[in-house]
This record gives structure tokens, C-alpha cells and sequence, in this order.
């Protein structure tokens, strides 16, 4: 909605305007499909209109979302262990409840042991298309093997009748 775009972009501050222009850029347009997490936390936690009016506690909890995005978004290894991996699950749990935000969808994450991507999903199906060229390459390459056997054995063969 381009409008509340608007109205939110005109509550914030002067000083806000120019140190956290590339936010209200995208806020000002109103399509909230391309806010990214740093510019959904700027707007809850960081901006005059919003982020002044919050309780602490409500801030906490949002905050400590923000930290643990930022935390595993920024792990240079992309890798958790087991015990950092429900640890964040369960901070997760802990600020969704306190917001009283529904936790099922995090519940279900909870479960899972692996977290297959679309670009993983993708090169796996590379691989796949990949190793079934490969199969049918080798199968080719055996078939002209075993023709060039029967031909040097013809060759030999008639090498000897020569």
C-alpha cells in the first residue's frame, strides 16, 4: 500500500531520513514483498514512528529475533551444530510465545534434519541429469568397444586368410 508507504516515510525524522535512507526508500513505495530482514527490523525496532512506541519487552523479543536472523545469516561456516541449531530454535520459541505469535511452523522446523534449498534441490537434479548422461555415455562407449573387439578379431581373421 503506497500510501501507509507514505505516511511512514512522513513520521520519521529528519535524522532518520538521512541515515536510514535506503530503508525508507522501500518502505516509501509501500510493496512490502521487497522489504528484506534488515529493513522489517529497521522499521519495528529502529524507526521514530514504530520503534519508540514498543514496550521493552516487546522489544527484546523482537530483538533477539533480529540477532539470531543475523547470527545464522552470517555464520561464514553455513553450518550449525546440533546444540547452537536448538538453542536458536529455542529463543525462536521463546520470542514467538512471549509475542504471541503462532509457533507451529517453527515447531515443524524443529523436526527436521536437513534444510534442502532451491539451488540445492536444483544442482541435485544437475547431478542426477548429469550421473544418467554419464550411465548412458559409458554405455555407449562399451558398445563401441565391444564392436571394435568383434572388428580387430574380423581384421585378425582376415589378416590370416591373406
Amino acid at each position: 500500500m503506497p500510501h501507509n508507504g507514505h505516511d511512514f516515510y512522513s513520521k520519521e525524522g529528519k535524522k532518520s531520513h538521512s541515515k536510514n535512507a535506503r530503508y525508507l526508500t522501500t518502505i516509501k513505495n509501500g510493496n512490502t514483498a521487497e522489504w528484506d530482514c534488515t529493513c522489517l527490523f529497521f522499521a519495528i525496532l529502529f524507526s521514530d514512528s514504530i520503534g519508540t512506541t514498543l514496550s521493552h519487552a516487546i522489544r527484546n523479543e523482537v530483538d533477539d529475533l533480529r540477532q539470531v536472523r543475523n547470527d545464522i545469516a552470517h555464520n561464514s561456516e553455513a553450518k550449525l551444530t546440533d546444540a547452537e541449531f536448538q538453542n536458536y530454535m529455542t529463543r525462536m520459541m521463546h520470542s514467538f510465545t512471549s509475542l504471541g505469535l503462532p509457533v507451529k511452523d517453527i515447531e515443524a522446523v524443529k523436526k527436521q534434519m536437513s534444510f534442502p534449498t532451491a539451488e540445492l534441490q536444483r544442482l541435485q537434479s544437475d547431478i542426477d541429469k548429469l550421473k544418467q548422461e554419464l550411465t548412458s555415455k559409458e554405455s555407449s562407449l562399451q558398445l563401441a568397444l565391444n564392436t571394435l573387439e568383434i572388428k580387430e578379431k574380423e581384421v585378425e581373421a582376415l589378416a590370416q586368410e591373406v
